[in-house]
């Protein structure tokens, strides 16, 4: 389960997720966390939903977990 204040919505942090993945290309949540000032723990949740919302693709390989921006998604 995760809190959130009444001031943020789901849909403008799935969007403020998404156009930080555009603009570093990829990020782990460790790196999320960081850029956001928030635990490592709610990064990586934001990272799930925006996958599950198609914005975003994962890489789970030896060097980690990391999410990118859904170019299929964005394909014309």
């Amino acid at each position: 389960m995760v809190f959130q204040l009444a001031s943020e919505d789901e849909v403008s942090t799935l969007h403020a997720t998404s156009d930080l993945l555009k603009e570093k290309e990829s990020l782990s949540a460790w790196e999320l966390a960081r850029l956001s000032n928030i635990a490592p723990l709610l990064a990586k949740e934001r990272l799930l939903a925006a996958e599950q919302a198609a914005l975003a693709c994962r890489d789970d390989s030896e060097q980690g977990l990391r999410f990118y921006p859904n170019l299929f998604a964005t394909r014309d």
